[in-house]
């Protein structure tokens, strides 16, 4: 095995830093999924486990991801990402303000009763990384984005990405870089989940002239690729726990309303916890 790196490269530190402050906060109608924008570790419903390899494209100073804040809401089917009003843009959040809400309504001598507790951890929002990968199975397709939740167990992909660096050093650099293999499996609940991340050994980003400057000169940020949603439409699924349906009735020339009793998604099972639907951060959003 390769001695460890003597010195923490900026990318280890930055993402070391990130982890160990996410840490601390322990204690205290569905969008289009576009594969060719987004990197996804989804397993097709016939396949039990894949092996996928990507190269993480570096970033400034070292800052190879970029954190956002998350808020979910299990609506139909499905767990549905939103991104946080507050955290990211700070701005008003229907779902920081539903937290805060059920956090204090109760509240009696600083504490919060025990329902009230688990209710506002519902509309709790939860950081998530994002950064830029060339998928080597599709290079056509060019930069993608890969989001992945961070993982409070420490067992997450952030986790694993951070281990890697600490004994490699900086596996985003385009000429002394490290493409990875990611194995993908399912869980005892039938949900795909990381199962292990293998670096390869250094190596190129590419020897192609052209793919370097249009890959490395790709200067979108995760605003250019997850939506963002105005105030009325979340405060419309966090009052109601459905998908607001766009009405050109309302207002001057149209708006979002909330669905009628027919027009509601049917409610199913949450999943089971554990590797769950929940840790599948990268869709839908």
């Amino acid at each position: 095995m390769a001695k460890a790196q003597e010195k923490e490269s900026d990318a280890a530190r930055f993402a070391r830093e990130s982890l160990e402050k996410n840490n601390k906060k322990k204690t205290e109608g569905f969008p289009k999924y576009d594969t060719t924008i987004h990197f996804t570790t989804i397993l097709p419903a016939n396949v039990d486990s894949a092996t996928k390899k990507i190269r993480i494209l570096p970033g400034e100073n070292g800052q190879w991801f970029q954190e956002i804040q998350l808020h979910k809401m299990h609506i139909g089917k499905q767990w549905n990402k939103f991104l946080c009003l507050e955290g990211n843009f700070g701005e008003e959040c229907p779902f920081c303000e539903a937290e805060q809400q059920y956090m204090t309504r109760n509240k009696k001598d600083g504490l919060t009763p025990k329902e009230d507790f688990v209710l506002a951890c519902k509309y709790k929002p939860f950081p998530a990384y994002v950064c830029k990968v060339i998928d080597r199975d599709a290079e056509d397709e060019g930069v993608k984005f890969w989001r992945f939740s961070h993982d409070f167990s420490n067992k997450g992909i952030m986790d694993k990405l951070t281990a890697i660096m600490d004994e490699k050093g900086d596996i985003t650099h385009p000429r002394t870089g490290r493409d990875l293999s990611i194995k993908i499996v399912r869980d005892q609940n039938k949900n795909p989940i990381i199962n292990s991340i293998i670096q390869d050994d250094p190596s190129l980003l590419t020897d192609n002239k052209e793919k370097a400057v249009l890959w490395i000169g790709d200067k979108r940020t995760w605003q250019d690729v997850y939506k963002k949603y105005a105030y009325e439409y979340l405060e419309i699924v966090v009052k109601t726990g459905q998908i607001p349906i766009w009405d050109k009735t309302v207002g001057e020339g149209g708006g979002y309303r909330a669905r009628t009793t027919d027009e509601r998604f049917p409610e199913t099972p949450i999943p089971e916890k554990g590797k769950d639907a929940e840790n599948k951060d990268d869709i839908p959003f």
